[in-house]
């Protein structure tokens, strides 16, 4: 990620800062990723990882090795342009790639 300004180096003016994040915006606009880029394997990453399990409890909800799942959040990160899983999980829930959690306690009640 490129900084906005360095520390020790004289101080942008606030026309070159705005301009600079603007460019970092439309940057990462550019790189949104279409919900069908992922696959469903790692959707279904995505969205253990959104509930909060860790490598360790989702390699055993999906019977797959812990370095599988390594392999498919490493995917997930280049694929969505972020480099946590925090990050992966807002972009997901931003761009519709997960339900938000009251839509999904909203499915779940019965009436």
């Amino acid at each position: 990620m490129q900084q906005l300004w360095v520390p020790g180096a004289a101080e942008p003016s606030l026309d070159d800062f705005v301009a600079r994040v603007r460019r970092h915006v439309e940057r990462v606009q550019r790189t949104a990723v279409p919900k069908h880029s992922l696959t469903p394997r790692e959707l279904e990453v995505l969205y253990l990882m959104a509930e909060g399990l860790g490598t360790i409890e989702i390699a055993r909800r999906l019977y797959i090795t812990r370095k599988t799942v390594a392999t498919h959040v490493e995917r997930i990160f280049r694929k969505l342009g972020v480099h946590t899983r925090t990050q992966a999980v807002s972009v997901a829930y931003r761009h519709g790639f997960l339900d938000r959690p009251n839509e999904r306690l909203a499915a779940l009640r019965v009436e």
